[in-house]
C-alpha cells in the first residue's frame, strides 16, 4: 500500500507534466525509486533519538569528546566505531547491548514524578516489538485510505480511462460515487480497527473528494466546493452506517478533549521527526520559491510588479522568510509571560513550528490553487498530507483526549499518523526535487552565475542532507533489530522461530511480589502442561488460572492455548473500558478468593459462577497464593474435580459436570 500510494503520486505527476520545466523528459525510473523510498521512510527508518541512544552508548568507549552542543554525540559515534575497528570491542557485542526500547520514548517530561512519558513509536519499532496492537493492524488500512483518496482525485484526470471520450457521464458518475462508498467503507473500518485513525484519515478522504472536484473544474468554484463537501458528508455518514450494529454496542472511555497540561520540547520533537522534516522542508522551500516567482498574486504582493523575478531576486525574500520563521520558533521555545500569564505554558516551540510550517505550505500551495497545471490536484493532496501532519503535531500540544493517561496515547497514536503521511510526502517530495526540478536548475544556469548559485547550490546542499539523514535513519534498523532479537529469555538458545522454545531450559525467578511472595517457575513444566491442553482440549471451554502482578509471568494458559479464562490482563480492560472496570475488579477478587480460600464450597460456587471447565494449579498459583488455599485441590474440591494431567510442578483439573456428580453421590456407600 505504501509503495502504491507513492508510486502513483509520482507516476501520475510524471505523465501529466510529461516534461520538466527545463524541457527534458522525466525518467520513468523515478516513481519506482519514490515508492521504494517511501517504504524505507514509512516502514523501516528509525528516528534521531535512536542515533542519540547509540551516541550515549559509545560515549563510554569513544576516545574523542567535545563540550560543543551537537558535536559531542557525533564524536562519540565516530570514536565508538573507531574503537570497534581498532580495539577489543566487537560490533556484535555493541549491537547486542543497544537499548532498542529507548527510541520509543523520545519525549522527556518536565516532571517525571507527576507526568507520564508519551510514547513515540514509529512503524519499524512497532513491527519489531511484535505486539499485535490495534495501531499496528490499522497501518495498512490507513495507507489504503490514502490510496483511495488519491484514486478519487485521479478519477477526474485525463489518465483515467473512465473519462476517455465515448464513456457516458452516467458511467463516470457511477465510478466517482463508487469511490465515495469505498472511502466510507475503509475509513469507517478504521474507526473500529483503531479509533485514533478515524479522524485524520477521514480528513484525508474529505480532502481527496474536494480536490477531485477542483480537478473536474480546473479550479475551485462554488460548484466544486459544494459538491466536494457534499460527497465528503456522504462519506462521513457511510462510515457510521456501514458499522452501525457494531457501533451500537461499543463503549469508549474517550468522550471529549481537554486542554493538555504537557508540552513537548522542540529538540525532543526534532529527535523524533527530524529526518522526515529535513526532506519535507527541502521540498516545501523549493516549491515556495517557485510560488514566489511564478504566481502573479504573490509576485504582485512581494515584488510589486508583474515581471517574473529570477531566483536571485526571490532569494533575499525567501531567506528573510526562513529567518523570520526561525526567530518565531526560537522565541516560542522560551517561557514568555504577559500580565503574569504563561503564554506558552513552558514550551511552545512545536506549536510555533507547526504554525510556521502551515504558513509555508499555504504559500507554496497558492501556485497550485491558482495555476491550471494538470498535476496541481496531486500536489494539493501532498500538501494536504503535510498540513495534516503539522496540524496534528501542534494539536496534541494544545488538547488531549479526556481519559488518556496524561497525553501518552494522544501523542502516541497521532504521531504514528504523522509519520506515515510524512514518510510518503517526504519520499515524493525528494523525488520531485531531484527528478522533476533538476532541468529547471539547468535552465536557470543559463541565466548567469548568480542565479546558478541560488538554484544549484541549494539543491546539492539539500541532496547532501538527504543522504546524511537517510544514513542516520538506518541506525535503528541495524542496531535495534539485532538487540531486539538478542533480547530473549536465554540468548544462548539462539533465535529459533518456535515461540515456546525458550521454555525448554528457562527458570523464571519472580520474588518479592504480592505481599512478599514469589518463587521460581521451571518453565519446561509449564510448556508440557500447555502442550497437553493444546493437544487434548477441544472447543473453547473456560479455564481459571492465577492473576499475576502487572508485567509479570501470568495468563500463560490463555496466551499459549487461546482458551478463554476468567480474567486475562486486567489493566487494559479497566483503563479502556471504564464502564466495566467494576466487573473486571470483581473477577480479580473472585480469582484471588478461589485460590486463597480454604472453603471448598466457596471455590465450587465460583466455578459455577463462571462456567469453568478446567482448573490450573501450577507454580504461578502456588507462588502467589497461600499453601493452605492450594491444599484444597488435593481432594479435587471434595470430588468436584478430576485430575486430568500432572507433572512435578503443574496439575490440570477437569470440572466434573453437575449431572455426573449427583448420580455418583446417590450410589456412593
Amino acid at each position: 500500500a505504501t509503495f502504491s500510494v507513492t508510486y502513483n503520486l509520482a507516476e501520475s505527476t510524471r505523465r501529466m507534466m510529461k516534461r520538466r520545466a527545463g524541457g527534458g523528459r522525466i525518467s520513468a525510473k523515478g516513481p519506482n525509486l519514490a515508492g521504494l523510498g517511501a517504504i524505507f521512510l514509512v516502514l523501516i527508518a528509525g528516528n534521531l533519538k535512536a542515533v542519540g541512544v547509540l551516541a550515549s552508548q559509545f560515549a563510554a568507549i569513544s576516545p574523542w569528546d567535545s563540550d560543543i552542543r551537537g558535536l559531542g554525540p557525533l564524536l562519540h559515534i565516530a570514536g565508538g566505531f573507531w574503537e570497534i575497528a581498532t580495539g577489543p570491542t566487537t560490533l556484535r557485542e555493541t549491537m547486542f547491548r543497544y537499548d532498542w526500547w529507548d527510541p520509543s520514548r523520545a519525549i522527556d517530561v518536565v516532571n517525571p514524578q507527576t507526568e507520564v512519558t508519551p510514547i513515540t513509536e514509529f512503524p519499524f519499532w512497532t513491527f519489531l516489538f511484535a505486539d499485535l496492537h490495534a495501531h499496528l493492524m490499522a497501518i495498512p488500512f490507513a495507507m489504503t485510505a490514502v490510496g483511495v483518496a488519491l484514486g478519487v482525485v485521479m478519477n477526474f484526470s485525463r489518465l483515467d480511462p473512465i473519462t476517455a471520450p465515448g464513456n457516458s457521464a452516467l458511467r463516470r458518475s457511477i465510478a466517482n460515487w463508487t469511490m465515495v462508498v469505498l472511502l466510507g467503507l475503509i475509513v469507517g473500518a478504521l474507526r473500529w480497527i483503531n479509533t485514533w485513525d478515524f479522524p485524520p484519515f477521514l480528513l484525508i478522504g474529505a480532502a481527496g473528494l474536494i480536490i477531485a472536484e477542483r480537478a473536474h473544474d480546473g479550479r475551485f468554484t462554488v460548484r466544486s466546493i459544494a459538491t466536494g463537501v457534499f460527497k465528503a458528508g456522504v462519506m462521513g455518514v457511510l462510515t457510521f452506517v456501514f458499522f452501525a450494529p457494531f457501533g451500537a454496542n461499543f463503549n469508549s472511555p474517550y468522550s471529549s478533549v481537554v486542554a493538555s497540561d504537557q508540552t513537548t520540547a522542540l529538540h525532543d520533537y526534532l529527535s523524533h521527526f527530524g529526518i522526515l522534516l529535513v526532506m519535507l522542508s527541502g521540498f516545501v522551500l523549493f516549491q515556495l520559491q517557485r510560488s514566489l516567482t511564478h504566481n502573479y498574486t504573490l509576485r504582485s504582493l512581494f515584488f510589486g510588479g508583474s515581471r517574473r523575478p529570477k531566483p536571485a531576486d526571490a532569494a533575499p525574500l525567501l531567506l528573510a522568510m526562513i529567518a523570520a520563521g526561525v526567530v518565531v520558533i526560537a522565541l516560542a521555545t522560551h517561557n514568555w509571560e504577559i500580565a503574569g500569564v504563561d503564554v506558552f505554558r513552558e514550551r511552545g516551540g512545536v506549536i510555533a513550528l507547526a504554525a510556521v510550517g502551515l504558513v509555508a505550505v499555504g504559500l507554496a500551495a497558492v501556485r497550485e490553487l491558482r495555476h491550471p497545471s494538470p498535476a496541481a490536484p496531486i500536489m494539493l493532496l501532498v500538501y494536504a498530507m503535510i498540513a495534516l501532519g503539522l496540524g496534528l503535531s501542534g494539536g496534541v500540544e494544545i488538547v488531549t483526549l479526556d481519559g488518556d493517561i496524561g497525553r501518552m496515547n494522544t501523542v502516541f497514536k497521532f504521531y504514528l499518523h504523522v509519520w506515515m503521511l510524512w514518510g510518503v510526502a517526504g519520499a515524493y517530495g525528494t523525488w520531485y526535487v531531484f527528478g522533476v526540478m533538476q532541468p529547471h536548475a539547468a535552465f536557470m544556469r543559463r541565466a548567469g552565475s548568480l542565479n546558478r548559485a541560488f538554484v544549484v547550490v541549494p539543491r546539492y546542499a539539500f541532496g547532501l542532507m538527504v543522504v546524511v539523514f537517510v544514513l542516520l535513519a538506518t541506525v535503528y534498523p541495524a542496531f535495534g533489530t539485532r538487540a531486539r532479537l538478542h533480547n530473549r529469555f536465554d540468548p544462548a538458545q539462539g533465535s529459533g522461530n518456535n515461540g515456546m522454545e525458550y521454555m525448554d531450559a528457562a527458570v523464571y525467578k519472580d520474588f518479592n511480589d504480592r505481599d512478599g511472595r514469589g518463587g521460581e517457575h521451571i518453565l519446561k513444566y509449564e510448556r508440557d502442561a500447555i502442550t497437553w491442553l493444546r493437544e487434548n482440549v477441544k472447543g473453547s471451554p473456560t479455564t481459571i488460572e492465577a492473576q499475576a502482578p502487572l508485567y509479570h509471568y501470568g495468563s500463560r494458559i490463555a496466551i499459549y492455548t487461546g482458551l478463554p479464562t476468567v480474567l486475562g490482563w486486567d489493566w487494559h480492560q479497566s483503563q479502556q473500558r471504564v464502564r466495566f472496570a467494576t466487573g473486571v475488579q470483581q473477577r480479580r477478587q473472585d480469582i484471588d478468593q478461589f485460590y486463597a480460600t480454604e472453603e471448598i464450597t466457596a471455590a465450587r460456587l465460583l466455578i459455577e459462577k463462571y462456567g469453568v471447565e478446567w482448573v490450573i494449579v501450577g507454580s504461578v498459583e502456588r507462588n502467589y497464593y497461600p499453601a493452605e488455599g492450594i491444599a484444597k485441590f488435593d481432594s479435587g474440591l471434595g470430588g468436584a474435580l478430576e485430575l486430568a494431567y500432572s507433572n512435578p510442578a503443574t496439575q490440570i483439573w477437569h470440572v466434573i459436570p453437575e449431572s455426573e456428580l449427583q448420580p455418583a453421590s446417590a450410589t456412593a456407600p
